[in-house]
């Protein structure tokens, strides 16, 4: 009887050793939160960074008047990273933040989604993967649609350009799915099995 019960104790401390981004649900990013600076709302400056998991994605504004990158802590859909230089703080049309998802990439991710707030009728948004820092790319993708997700293949790109068409938009969050390997999910697998028989056999 104790040999089964350090058998199962066994089993159960190798399924707890199975790495933790394998088990986990994925990354997520609230670009209407804290910046790595602990700077929570208002002007940023021009450059963010924000990282959840140790990986990190650097926002940076870019217009033509130097705006800088804003957050807004309003509720709903008023929350998220916008742009200084007009009364709603927000992401206008001829000027763009631009993420570096390089670490990401770096880490194996090749996709994940975006969500864009603050999007009202009539207003739509741009989202686009590029490899120029500074130059938004024509290799885009379009929505009109208030907090969706919309999926991004970043897949061989460093950045991913966001703008709006029409209105004003924020971004509101970011997340990259984490798919658990084959091989782990093999492993997890006969591990719960092995539990499984010891445990009828201990009760046996």
């Amino acid at each position: 009887m104790k040999l089964r019960v350090a058998t199962i104790l066994v089993l159960a401390g190798l399924i707890a050793l199975i790495p933790k981004s394998a088990r986990a649900n994925g990354i997520a990013y609230d670009f209407g939160g804290c910046t790595d600076s602990s700077l929570c709302s208002g002007d940023v400056g021009t450059t963010a960074d924000f990282t959840s998991n140790l990986l990190k994605i650097t926002a940076t504004a870019f217009s033509s008047d130097g705006d800088h990158l804003f957050i807004k802590t309003g509720t709903g859909d008023e929350r998220g990273l916008g742009m200084t230089g007009t009364t709603t703080d927000e992401i206008q049309p001829g000027e763009f933040i631009q993420l570096d998802v390089s670490s990401l990439a770096a880490a194996g991710f090749t996709s994940g989604s975006l969500k864009l707030g603050s999007v009202q009728p009539g207003e739509g948004y741009k989202i686009c993967v590029s490899n120029v820092a500074g130059i938004i790319s024509t290799n885009c993708i379009t929505g009109h649609l208030d907090l969706t997700s919309v999926n991004v293949n970043f897949k061989g790109y460093k950045y991913i350009d966001v703008t709006a068409t029409t209105g004003d938009v924020l971004l509101a969050k970011g997340f990259i799915p984490i798919p658990e390997p084959p091989s782990l999910m093999l492993l997890s697998s006969g591990l719960l099995a092995l539990v499984g028989f010891a445990l009828k056999k201990a009760i046996a």
